[in-house]
């Protein structure tokens, strides 16, 4: 209903969004069980039942956004695990103009931050083969979400000083 999705749908600030997003819309309200009926009734397919699934998951998580001093790394392993469209319909649907902003700044920017260097670059400098990898790939991440590293040789540096711990 128009009615119902208008005072959110003014919010976007680019064109139209696709229509999984108004659906997760409508869904931002519902509980689990009334989005898994909603799926039923409907016969979604996987991508938009997954997306609707991931609403109230999402939600869950909006509140630990809301802290003014949250670091760029810490917004981003609250949304990694979340479907952009979800993120997209939660900046139309919170009123928390912090938030809000927070969602569009991972949705715009944060999202596509990724380290320079890579798990084959990290084997070279010495960094066994293993779970140590994403560990420091993660980190390296962190790191230059958070400004503490801008070019590649700042990462070879920690990877270095890492190593030496």
């Amino acid at each position: 209903p128009r009615s119902t999705l208008f005072p959110y749908t003014t919010r976007f600030r680019s064109s139209a969004p696709e229509m999984p997003v108004y659906l997760a819309l409508l869904a931002w309200v519902l509980d689990r069980d009334a989005i898994d009926a909603f799926i039923r009734r409907l016969s979604f397919g996987r991508h938009v039942a997954g997306l609707l699934r991931d609403v109230p998951a999402l939600r869950s998580v909006l509140p630990s956004l809301e802290a003014s001093n949250l670091l760029p790394s810490h917004i981003c392993r609250t949304l990694d695990r979340h479907h952009p469209q979800a993120i997209l319909a939660a900046s139309a649907a919170v009123d928390h103009q912090l938030v809000r902003g927070r969602l569009a700044l991972y949705l715009s920017d944060l999202r596509f931050v990724k380290p320079v260097l890579d798990g084959e670059e990290l084997k070279r400098i010495g960094v066994p083969e293993g779970r140590k990898i994403g560990r420091i790939l993660r980190a390296l991440r962190d790191a230059r979400l958070n400004g503490t590293v801008a070019t590649e040789e700042d990462e070879r540096a920690l990877v270095r000083q890492w190593m030496a711990e």
